[in-house]
C-alpha cells in the first residue's frame, strides 16, 4: 500500500518569484561553494519547505525561498540565461514607463514583452496608480 501524501507538500503558493529556473533547471554550480549548505546549493524544492508566504525560487546557484512578487509588472528586468539578443520591453515601475532591454531567449521573468504596445496594455494601469 502506497502511502498517502499531503497534496498541500506540492501545492504552489501564489506570487511570482524574481526569475524564472535556468534552461533545463541546471545551475552553474562555479560559484557554489559561496551558497552551499549541507551538501547542496538549493535550501528548497517545492513552496511548501518556506516559510510563510515565501516561494522556493532560483536563487544564484540553486533554490532558496523568497518574499513572492504578487504583480509580475513589479519584476525586474531580467536577460535570462542564454546568449541570445532579442530587443524586449519591461515594465520599469520607478520610472513608470515600458522601456528596452535585451533578452537571452529563455530564463527571466514575466515582466517582458515583445514589444512596447504589449507591456503597456499589461502593465500601463500602474501608472494612475
Amino acid at each position: 500500500m502506497i502511502p498517502a501524501v499531503s497534496p498541500l507538500l506540492f501545492a504552489a503558493k501564489k506570487g511570482y518569484c524574481y526569475q524564472v529556473p535556468p534552461l533545463g533547471d541546471v545551475f552553474d554550480e562555479k560559484d557554489c561553494s559561496a551558497c552551499e549548505k549541507n551538501g547542496t546549493c538549493s535550501t528548497c524544492a517545492r513552496d511548501a519547505q518556506c516559510p510563510g508566504t515565501q516561494k522556493c525560487c532560483p536563487g544564484d546557484c540553486g533554490y532558496v525561498c523568497q518574499e513572492a512578487i504578487f504583480d509580475f509588472c513589479q519584476l525586474p528586468s531580467i536577460c535570462g540565461n542564454c546568449k541570445a539578443m532579442f530587443s524586449r520591453f519591461f515594465y520599469n515601475t520607478s520610472s513608470l514607463k515600458c522601456e528596452q532591454f535585451v533578452y537571452g531567449g529563455c530564463g527571466g521573468n514575466k515582466n517582458n514583452f515583445e514589444t512596447e504596445d504589449e507591456c503597456f496594455k499589461t502593465c500601463g494601469f500602474m501608472d494612475s496608480a
